[in-house]
C-alpha cells in the first residue's frame, strides 16, 4: 500500500498562520534608538519655541515701556553705567502735606523717580544676598547723589517742591520692608498706599519677569502701590554735601560732566 507523506503545511482549522519573519520587530537595539531621535527632536522643538516665545515677549514688554517713557518724558540725567534711577518732571495735582510739614501745592514742580529696571543687579538662584543688597544700596546712593547735581545745574529744578518715587510692589508681605528701605534714602512713609490698577500690576510684573526673574520667587499678583515724598529743600540738605564727592570721581574716572548740561539753562 502506498503512504501519502506527511504534508507538514497542513494545520488544524482556526489556527493562524505564524506570521513571516519579515513582520517580526526590528532588534531592540534598532527600536530604542527610533524614539530616542524623535524624543530628543520633540524635545529640542519645544525647547526652541520656548526661546522664542521668551525673546518675543521681553521685546513687547520693553517695547510697552519705551513707549510709556516717551509719553511721561521720563529721562536719564547721568551718563554714568551704574545709575540706577531716571527722573521726570510733573507739576503737582493734588495738594499734598508731607510729613515735616512741608506742602507741596497745585502746580508746583516735583521731579518723580522711576528705577533703571535693566540695570538692577541680578538676584542669585537663592534670592538677595548681603553683597547684592550692599551693591545696590551704593549704585542707588551714588544715582541720588548725581541727581543733587544734575538738580543744581539746572534753574527749573533748583528750586523743586519735591521728589517722588511711585512704586508698584508685587505682594504685601514685604511692605514693611520696602518702607525701611525708603525711610534709609530720607524719603518720608507712603502717602498714598492702595491697589494697583491692573495696567500698573501687569507692567511691573512683566518688567520684573524680563529683567530679574527671581525676584518673583515665592510672590503672588497682588500689586500695591505707594507713594513716597521727600521735600526739595530736605532732599538737597541730605545729598548736596555728597554731591562734590561724586563730581571728583567723575572727573579722576576720566567722565567729566557734559558743559551743556553744567551750564545754566531755562526750561521751557
Amino acid at each position: 500500500m502506498h503512504v501519502r507523506p506527511e504534508n507538514r503545511s497542513a494545520r488544524p482549522s482556526g489556527i493562524a498562520a505564524a506570521p513571516c519573519a519579515q513582520s517580526y520587530p526590528r532588534p531592540c537595539c534598532q527600536c530604542d534608538q527610533l524614539p530616542r531621535k524623535a524624543s530628543s527632536a520633540a524635545i529640542s522643538a519645544r525647547g526652541v519655541s520656548r526661546l522664542l516665545f521668551a525673546h518675543v515677549s521681553r521685546a513687547g514688554i520693553y517695547c510697552v515701556d519705551w513707549m510709556l517713557r516717551r509719553w511721561y518724558r521720563v529721562y536719564a540725567y547721568s551718563k554714568m553705567d551704574d545709575d540706577l534711577l531716571r527722573v521726570s518732571i510733573h507739576a503737582v495735582d493734588t495738594p499734598t502735606t508731607l510729613s515735616d510739614g512741608t506742602c507741596a501745592g497745585r502746580g508746583d514742580v516735583v521731579v518723580d523717580l522711576h528705577i533703571w529696571n535693566e540695570r538692577i543687579p541680578a538676584l542669585g538662584s537663592f534670592g538677595p544676598s548681603l553683597a547684592w543688597a550692599s551693591r545696590t544700596r551704593r549704585r542707588i546712593e551714588r544715582s541720588l547723589v548725581n541727581l543733587a547735581y544734575h538738580l543744581e545745574s539746572r534753574d527749573c529744578l533748583d528750586r523743586c517742591a519735591a521728589v517722588r518715587a511711585e512704586v508698584v510692589f508685587l505682594g504685601q508681605q514685604g511692605a514693611g520692608k520696602l518702607e525701611r528701605i525708603a525711610q534709609h534714602y530720607g524719603l518720608t512713609p507712603p502717602v498714598d498706599a492702595r491697589r494697583a490698577d491692573l495696567g500698573h500690576g501687569l507692567l511691573a510684573y512683566g518688567l520684573a519677569w524680563a529683567c530679574n526673574p527671581e525676584s518673583l520667587t515665592k510672590k503672588r499678583f497682588r500689586p500695591m502701590r505707594y507713594e513716597f515724598w521727600i521735600s526739595g529743600a530736605a532732599f538737597r540738605e541730605r545729598y548736596k554735601g555728597r554731591e562734590r564727592d561724586a563730581h571728583s570721581n567723575q572727573s579722576r574716572c576720566g567722565t567729566r560732566p557734559d558743559p551743556a548740561r553744567s551750564t545754566r539753562r531755562r526750561c521751557g
